[in-house]
């Protein structure tokens, strides 16, 4: 099929058929595209998923008239890229001032500065942004749902599973 023609007609709808043809036919290109530019599976299968959830509305920006849709996406797709680098390094960035704090507590789990980088290692992205908004940046849980853009569940999955990666180095075992 050629996309270079999608969205030029005025009355365009996007189907699910047509996400599916697009799917099936830049999926692999973008996600090879991807990991060159982070060199990490986990990273560019997120990048490339995020484009996709997104497309139904960004499709609406694609212009034939200014070059092809293969372009178009290979240029949303590495401006997802750059973003999500970005905010990764802000996150590192932050957790560097973070860990110059002497003690924090979690969820009345006391943490001490020394583990803090062991406790850096273990969290995942979301827990460290999570983290770093609430015990640095003093937001509530309601300012953070809304700054990460998350349902207040999985609000609480991460502060749950924050609160259990600590337990358990705590317990003494400093395997997380």
């Amino acid at each position: 099929m050629n996309f270079d023609d999608i969205n030029s007609k005025k009355d365009f709808v996007f189907s699910n058929d047509l996400f599916g043809e697009i799917f099936n036919t830049f999926y692999c290109e973008l996600l090879k595209y991807v990991l060159v530019i982070t060199n990490n599976l986990e990273d560019s299968q997120d990048i490339v998923q995020n484009l996709f959830v997104k497309l139904p509305e960004s499709i609406k920006k694609y212009n034939p008239k200014r070059g092809g849709f293969k372009s178009w996406l290979f240029a949303c797709v590495r401006n997802e890229a750059l973003n999500f680098i970005n905010k990764e390094k802000r996150i590192e960035g932050n957790l560097l001032k973070l860990s110059n704090m002497i003690i924090e507590t979690v969820d009345d789990i006391s943490i001490d500065v020394y583990l803090l980088n062991d406790l850096i290692d273990i969290l995942n992205g979301r827990e460290m942004e999570y983290f770093f908004l609430k015990f640095y940046s003093n937001l509530t849980d309601e300012e953070i749902s809304r700054s990460m853009k998350l349902s207040k569940t999985t609000l609480k999955r991460t502060k749950v599973s924050i609160s259990q990666k600590i337990e358990k180095y705590n317990k003494g075992g400093n395997t997380l």
